[in-house]
């Protein structure tokens, strides 16, 4: 089982499934409030001296490292705050009567106790330099208080006849101050910063150390009280809880909140004013007497912690009941008003021998800051610490509010221990099974069970018990706990006598190397046998009934393909999912993950059925696994599996359809006639005389029979099918396309006698046809529709042909004298030929500096330059060496222009023309 509540703290291995508990019932009374403290007994050492050595506590005083008891007969004991006595080898100064109070400084260094001996004892843990033994008050002691910082002034005052202060004189004397005229016991008394707070018969008075004197009198309520019977209880409230010198008053029933402040007034008349004051700020009124009162701190609003022992007179309580009713009350109230105040908690402690004891037999003690207490009778003491966050998630899951419990449990799940959060889980769990809540238990399970393995399977065993497994699978761990395999094999196993889906869901879904595959395959075969017996029993009586035989397990088959997968079986897996077409995409996923085209070349007719789509991209991709030929031979049985296999093959590469074009046409016109001309358009190698024969014995085709007819040229039948078939639209744009005279004027023909082909020729063959050729042969008795607009339109084509040619030639004559122009131009242009230029036949400069060595130079456009005399010479024309005035010029100005060339010259650059 998880757990047994949530007080179980781990699971044995014993258990083997879930308490299913009872749910708790939710009262329907008002709700109680979330207490705000814990109690335990304090015991170890503490205990035993109270129970064996019979010691009876009468005074007790707190510091954050320890807590001293007083005893009756006198002995000072110190303990840590879980009971067990420490400092046994220091040897506490003690009393020969009972020790009435005791008091601790702010260090925990000194510590100070009173008794009925009249005597004050002062103790250093730590130093004996400030240490007193047996000062003498001279009357019975009955409360002392050391300064808290003791181990600097060295001061300490005590109650009893009277409050006495005791401060360090000359030569370390003490010197003693009565702190008041006014006679009466003091029964409380309490020191902070610079005042002292004391009670005598009839009033509460605060005393500045600093000026010595007392600063205000706070009268006492009800003069009727006993003191004996009801003393007073005095606090300070720390600074640090967010004000200063506040004072707390706990007298009788009447709770009195107080602020020593400053006295504007006094300023005017300060020998009749003090110069501080003591206000009291609330007042409030409780319905039980007061045995203790201390500050409590809260964040949010200012508190007061009292101990309160029940007033029974004013309730009519049944004698049998009556001991029950006067259990001391720890009692945590918020002022809200003047005189009203809030209820935060309310406790009764069950304390050893509280049906002796009186309202002043208790004792509240607080360590500062902590909001720690201890409550004391004599015979017992009680700690109060604050809850924290694992009492507030025990205080949460006791109460029935399990959502917010582990709600809370998990956002701070950093905060509490391990067997806490696991305690509260199993409990959390086991309530939401117990009431049919399996889809949150199972949602909430990982968070709890966390990485444990033997928590998980005992859950899960939980659950199948309970016929929930479906509720819960998805959270299953299968790593990081990764459970036994026996276990995963079981859930399995309970889905494959139950339910086939969920089992291939899982099969699929889980990694398969957390259980026995081949276990799993035996099983799953076993049960196919079994499946087809109770088949073909079925099917026998089907037959005789003429009822629908039944369908195959496909879930278990596609169960069975995947686990032959694991276990790299891909064959049989194949063959599977081929044969009962399940798991499409297990199929190509392995083919494609094992490289497994080229065996799959023989199954292309199952993989085109089991998924044609993905079948034919996977038979274009790898042509070289799968080739064309061995594709088509296998498909020749299925035409229509061939022709989708080609057409898509066509269409990705044309070139790989070579020697199938014919049976490509074949193909299109029995299953994509719509498709034929795309087809016979992209101009595939096809044998036109078959791909006709294929199109004229079929209907529907007649277009395609006109385009074949137009390839082979025999242009009058294809007109002949037009006219016949089709509109004589579609032939004049037939002849429009040929552009023949004689298919024009067989058109015609054919037409002349149809007034309606006559009128929609003379609107169409203006451009192509003499229009006098078909107006020629209109009968005079045919009525053409719309002939005189025909007529007209035809004069209207024919001058706009008129213009456009008178333009275009225009334009041509223009572009002609424009061309020639600039050719002259260009023609006329010099030529510019450097000095250092030579002549390509005699390699001698063209310029020269002298007149005597001049001669003519021609230059070709391009950019050759030779002499003139050379290029006769080379043409066999020896030319006078004489050279005109002019050339000579020429030359010396190292230009030279081109020469006129003469008849017996070369036309063409001698250079350009021996490349050639």
């Amino acid at each position: 089982m998880i757990g047994n509540g949530v007080r179980d703290e781990e699971m044995t291995e014993e258990e083997d499934e879930l308490e299913s508990g009872d749910s708790e019932t939710e009262s329907s009374e008002e709700e109680e409030p979330e207490p705000v403290l814990k109690y335990k007994r304090m015991v170890n050492d503490l205990s035993k001296k109270l129970e064996k050595d019979k010691m009876e506590i009468t005074a007790i005083a707190m510091h954050e490292r320890f807590l001293l008891c007083g005893t009756a007969i006198g002995n000072v004991y110190q303990f840590d705050y879980e009971g067990n006595e420490v400092g046994q080898g220091t040897k506490f100064p003690s009393h020969s009567v009972a020790i009435n109070c005791l008091s601790v400084d702010m260090s925990g260094e000194y510590y100070a106790s009173g008794s009925n001996d009249g005597r004050v004892n002062v103790f250093g843990f730590f130093s004996t330099d400030s240490n007193l033994s047996g000062v003498p008050v001279g009357f019975p002691v009955k409360q002392v208080a050391l300064d808290p910082k003791f181990s600097q002034s060295h001061s300490f005052c005590v109650g009893g006849d009277r409050p006495v202060l005791y401060e360090k004189g000359f030569l370390g004397k003490l010197k003693t101050t009565d702190m008041t005229r006014t006679p009466g016991r003091v029964d409380a008394l309490a020191w902070h910063e610079q005042y002292i707070a004391f009670s005598t018969s009839n009033a509460v008075q605060v005393y500045d150390t600093q000026q010595h004197k007392n600063i205000t009198a706070i009268k006492k309520l009800d003069l009727n009280l006993r003191n004996d019977l009801y003393p007073c209880h005095l606090a300070w409230q720390p600074t640090s809880y967010g004000g200063g010198n506040v004072l707390l008053i706990g007298w009788g029933k009447t709770v009195k909140i107080c602020k020593v402040v400053e006295n504007l007034n006094s300023v005017r008349d300060p020998r009749k004013l003090s110069e501080k004051y003591v206000e009291v700020r609330n007042t409030l009124k409780l319905p039980d007497f007061i045995s203790g009162i201390a500050p409590f701190y809260d964040k949010v609003r200012k508190c007061v912690a009292l101990l309160c022992y029940p007033d029974l007179s004013e309730e009519q309580v049944a004698d049998d009941e009556e001991d029950e009713e006067n259990k001391p009350i720890l009692l945590v109230i918020s002022p809200t008003s003047n005189a009203e105040y809030e209820e935060i908690n309310e406790e009764c402690l069950d304390m050893a021998g509280f049906k002796t004891c009186a309202a002043a037999s208790y004792q509240l003690n607080t360590l500062y800051n902590e909001n720690i207490f201890t409550v004391c009778n004599g015979r017992d003491v009680i700690l109060a610490t604050p809850r924290d966050l694992e009492d507030h998630l025990d205080w949460l899951y006791d109460k029935g509010y399990y959502d917010q419990c582990i709600q809370t449990a998990k956002e701070r799940v950093k905060e509490i221990s391990e067997e806490k959060f696991r305690s509260l889980g199993f409990g959390y769990l086991n309530h939401l099974m117990a009431i049919g809540e399996y889809e949150k238990a199972a949602a909430n399970a990982p968070s709890i069970l966390g990485t444990n393995d033997k928590y998980w399977q005992n859950l899960v065993l939980h659950f199948i018990k309970n016929r929930q497994l479906h509720v819960i699978m998805k959270y299953i761990p299968t790593r990081e706990p990764q459970l036994e395999s026996a276990f995963y094999e079981a859930v399995l196993m309970y889905f494959l006598g139950q339910d086939h889906e969920e089992f291939l869901h899982w099969i699929k879904h889980w990694p398969h190397h957390i259980y026995n595959i081949h276990f799993i395959i035996a099983e799953v075969l076993s049960n196919l046998q079994k499946i087809e017996r109770m088949q073909r029993e079925h099917r026998e009586r089907a037959l005789k009934a003429g009822e629908i035989k039944m369908q195959p397990p496909t879930n278990l088959l596609e169960a069975l393909a995947t686990l032959y997968q694991y276990d790299s079986n891909f064959g049989d897996a194949i063959k599977i999912h081929l044969k009962y077409k399940v798991g499409k995409n297990d199929v190509f996923h392995i083919i494609e993950s094992q490289n497994l085209y080229s065996q799959m070349a023989s199954q292309v007719e199952r993989l085109l059925d089991f998924d044609q789509e993905r079948a034919l991209r996977v038979l274009i991709a790898k042509k070289e696994d799968m080739p064309v030929d061995v594709c088509v031979e296998q498909l020749m049985g299925r035409r229509e599996l061939l022709f989708k296999y080609l057409d898509a093959l066509f269409h990705h590469d044309q070139h790989c359809c070579d020697g199938y074009y014919d049976l490509l046409v074949e193909l299109y016109a029995e299953f994509d006639p719509d498709q034929l001309m795309h087809f016979f358009r992209e101009d595939p190698t096809i044998d036109l005389r078959k791909a006709l024969n294929v199109c004229e014995s079929r209907q529907g085709l007649t277009r395609e029979t006109v385009y074949l007819l137009k390839r082979t040229g025999d242009h009058s039948k294809a007109l002949a099918i037009i006219y016949d078939k089709l509109d004589v639209d579609d032939a004049i744009e037939y002849c429009k396309d040929v552009d023949e005279s004689t298919l024009w004027d067989e058109l015609i023909n054919r037409s002349i006698e149809n007034a309606d082909y006559v009128s929609k020729l003379l609107n169409n063959i203006g451009t192509h046809v003499d229009p006098m050729v078909i107006i020629r042969k209109i009968r005079d008795d045919l009525q053409v529709p719309g002939l005189r607009d025909s007529l007209v339109k035809i004069l209207q084509d024919y001058n706009l042909q008129r213009n456009l040619t008178h333009g275009c030639n225009r334009i041509l004559v223009k572009d002609c004298f424009e061309l020639m122009n600039r050719m002259v131009c260009t023609q006329k242009r010099g030529v510019f030929v450097s000095e250092a230029r030579v002549c390509l036949e005699c390699h001698g400069s063209l310029v020269v500096g002298e007149v005597k060595n001049a001669a003519d130079i021609t230059t070709f456009n391009c950019s050759h330059a030779f002499h003139s005399a050379c290029i006769a010479l080379r043409s066999g024309n020896v030319l006078s060496t004489g050279l005109p005035s002019s050339a000579s010029s020429a030359s010396l100005a190292s230009t030279a222009s081109v020469a006129p060339a003469t008849p017996n010259q070369s036309e063409c650059c001698p250079q350009c023309s021996d490349s050639k």
